[in-house]
């Protein structure tokens, strides 16, 4: 029996119909962009990288203005750094409705990352993602240090896959614009209450 060659019009056709599959399927398979600013932010419920409770993303987000969430691995020297310059921007900023929370997603090295944390005396909450789910929601599982700010309504207003060494001086700035913004908004929407209240009579009377 003679040896078919398929055409290749064919192939073409089978070739852009397996595009065509792989990109509807893209979302399912875990393996969409990054996340973008405007989003809502993934949900999760995580234990803290000692074990000792356990935290909700709906509860974290409602009772601050804002929350930063830092995903990081201890395989990034780096992020050593980056790590400890938020513990400075955590006490800066807790006075001010923000919360920091981060994220260990260490599968193999959770004692190094408890070690990192006790002797650095890091005391704002770090979560233990020992399975990715919460990585994986967010997009980060490719990177050693992430940073996310979601405000109260769990939307994300910040995000950014990198560490820059100054990191702590670029979160703070971002969180001020944002705090800057809401007081102005909120500035604007006392002034046109207080317009509408009628004004007191005073030559009136009684």
């Amino acid at each position: 029996m003679p040896h078919r060659t398929v055409p290749h019009r064919i192939m073409w056709m089978l070739a852009v119909a397996w595009v065509a599959a792989l990109f509807m399927l893209w979302p399912s398979l875990g393996l969409c962009a990054e996340l973008k600013i405007g989003q809502k932010a993934p949900n999760f419920e995580l234990p803290t990288i000692f074990g000792d409770s356990t935290y909700t993303s709906r509860d974290l987000f409602s009772q601050d203005t804002l929350t930063v969430l830092i995903l990081w691995t201890s395989y990034c020297q780096d992020c050593w750094k980056a790590l400890k310059s938020c513990h400075d921007l955590s006490e800066k900023v807790m006075d001010r409705g923000v919360r920091v929370i981060g994220i260990n997603f260490d599968t193999e090295r959770l004692a190094t990352a408890r070690g990192f944390i006790k002797g650095e005396k890091i005391d704002f909450v770090n979560l233990s993602d020992f399975h990715g789910s919460a990585v994986r929601a967010y997009r980060a599982e490719s990177y050693d240090f992430s940073t996310f700010i979601v405000d109260k309504n769990g939307i994300l207003k910040y995000v950014s896959y990198d560490h820059p060494p100054d990191i702590d001086r670029v979160i703070l700035k971002k969180i001020e614009e944002m705090l800057g913004s809401e007081e102005r908004t909120n500035e604007k929407k006392d002034e046109k209450k207080r317009s509408k209240e009628p004004e007191p009579d005073r030559d009136r009377k009684v």
